[in-house]
């Protein structure tokens, strides 16, 4: 679940997610119409106390970007690999 603001200096966001893996280092991005990146939030799924089945996390962030110049937004692990694509319709 991703909800997101229009702000006067951007946008801010928070997205609930599962299915991590405990340990696992990861962050937001915000990508623009011209494929500039820009990292919301970063993030280390908890080892204790949360299950990568049944645990849900919320995480606040926030961009420079506008809400208008946002396509996408892409959750990455430190590997750089794309854990989930969430396009702006």
């Amino acid at each position: 679940d991703l909800e997101i603001s229009s702000r006067g200096w951007g946008t801010s966001l928070s997205i609930s997610l599962g299915g991590v893996t405990p340990g696992q280092s990861c962050r937001l991005e915000a990508i623009g119409r011209d494929g500039h990146r820009e990292v919301a939030s970063s993030w280390q799924v908890p080892v204790d106390g949360y299950s990568a089945t049944s645990g849900a996390l919320t995480i606040p962030g926030a961009v420079g970007m506008p809400v208008s110049e946002i396509v996408q937004y892409e959750i990455v692990n430190t590997d750089g690999e794309s854990l989930l694509t969430i396009p702006v319709v």
